[in-house]
């Protein structure tokens, strides 16, 4: 197989005076290891991040989908499973409470947030 090689930055060290309002992260099962080299970011500006999840990938990479819900939960965060009906219009978040195998993406807001204070009185 050919290898390619790319430096790799700490996300806190580039966000440095930064204060996102949405990250999104897919690298194919080091999410959890993104997430870490940006808690600073994180707990400074409480971003919408949106992660892809496929429990095979965080396997792969040494971690599970329990190991980054429970980050995420430590952060200040709760996760919401994105997903569409087949038509493409209907959008639905659903609350994740628990370890779910199903591979989804998913939308983590901070419980501190105005959009999540939203979301939970839709909800609810």
């Amino acid at each position: 197989a050919d290898k390619i090689s790319v430096p790799v930055r700490i996300g806190d060290h580039m966000l440095l005076d930064a204060m996102p309002t949405v990250i999104k992260i897919d690298v194919e099962g080091y999410e959890p290891r993104v997430i870490n080299g940006l808690t600073d970011t994180i707990r400074r500006a409480h971003p919408l991040i949106i992660t892809e999840v496929v429990a095979q990938h965080l396997i792969r990479c040494g971690s599970s989908v329990g190991a980054l819900l429970e980050g995420m939960t430590e952060l200040g965060y709760a996760g919401f499973r994105c997903s569409s009906h087949r038509n493409g219009k209907d959008f639905r978040l659903t609350r994740i409470t628990e370890v779910d195998p199903e591979d989804c993406d998913i939308a983590w807001l901070h419980a501190d947030s105005e959009v999540y204070a939203r979301l939970c009185s839709l909800i609810t």
